[in-house]
């Protein structure tokens, strides 16, 4: 994890945002709780990122982190030759409908890690 005393920058807040597979209006509704414009100010280096704002991002990184390293558990118990599979929801009420105390931030945080195992080769990707 970055050092938290140096405050984010605007590539580290976009570059966070894509990782958690979040789109501008998501990421300023969820978690900046402004407008688009502002988190595109943001972004753009235009306006500096607000601590609170960074420190939230931040918590859910760890998060992703936490989460993935559940994943490598389960990857280092596999046989040789099993592949892991991973749920991938297409949409938000599938990944509910699936886990009642799901959230569309853990929604996203989960689909950003089922597509890097996927992608690395570690995993299976199943409805």
């Amino acid at each position: 994890m970055r050092d938290s005393i140096a405050p984010m920058n605007n590539l580290e807040l976009q570059a966070a945002r894509k990782l958690l597979m979040m789109d501008v209006s998501e990421a300023a509704a969820e978690i900046g709780k402004v407008s688009p414009r502002t988190w595109q100010y943001w972004e753009a280096g235009r306006s500096p990122v607000p601590t609170d704002v960074a420190l939230e991002v931040e918590a859910m990184l760890e998060v992703r982190l936490e989460r993935m390293r559940a994943i490598d558990d389960q990857l280092a118990q596999l046989a040789e030759g099993e592949t892991l599979k991973l749920p991938y929801h297409t949409s938000f009420e599938t990944y509910a409908a699936a886990d009642t105390a799901a959230s569309k931030t853990l929604w996203r945080i989960d689909q950003s890690i089922a597509a890097m195992y996927y992608t690395e080769g570690h995993a299976e990707l199943v409805a």
